[in-house]
Formats: C-alpha cells, structure tokens, sequence
C-alpha cells in the first residue's frame, strides 16, 4: 500500500505545512491536543534545514541535517494522525473532502 506521506522534499514540506495549519484551526473542535506541542519545532526545524540544503554552496552535513529533521517530522506527523485524526468521528466527511491530507489517508493501513 503507498505511504500517505510525499516522497519528495518539496512536496512533503507543503503537505506537512498543509496538514499542521489546519489541524491548528481545527484541533479543539476534534477534541485533540494542539499540533504547535507535537509538531511545530519539527516542522520549523524542517523547512530551515531544507532551505539551507537548497542553496548551490551547501554542504554534506547540511544535506545529513536536512534527512535527519525530515525523519524526526515524518515520525511524529505519523504518531499524531494515528493517535488524533485517522479514527476520530469528529474529523468530519466534509474535513476529508476539503483537504487532501485527509483524503490520502482514508485507505492507509497505519500497521507501521
């Protein structure tokens, strides 16, 4: 089954960005605790290591610093989807259909 999670940097920075500003608009009414303890210093750290990689003159230990943030956010994105959103009735059929992080996740078995 194909991970919900985008393979590339570029894609998975947007998608993760996507998913942690609506979960910030929405986590009180899904009865969650909010993304900014579980996600935000990941995320942040995230898009500054992929920025700095982006740059022409970057190094391996920039490249190495990049991986490692990606790993640490994609680690915790998939302990908070499993724990908060995939099996919460109040993330709604209109929250699926309005956003596509949550349609990627409707067939994903989380046996991870």
């Amino acid at each position: 089954m194909p991970d919900y999670i985008p393979g590339s940097d570029e894609k998975f920075l947007e998608w993760s960005k996507n998913l942690y500003a609506y979960a910030v608009a929405n986590f009180s009414r899904w009865s969650v605790p909010s993304p900014q303890t579980a996600l935000e210093s990941r995320l942040s750290a995230y898009e500054t290591t992929f920025e700095t990689a982006q740059n022409p003159n970057r190094g391996k230990v920039d490249i190495l610093a990049k991986n490692e943030a990606r790993d640490a956010l994609k680690k915790d994105i998939r302990v908070y989807v499993k724990a908060y959103l995939i099996n919460n009735p109040a993330v709604t059929d209109e929250d699926k259909a309005a956003n596509a992080w949550v349609v990627s996740l409707i067939s994903v078995s989380f046996s991870r």
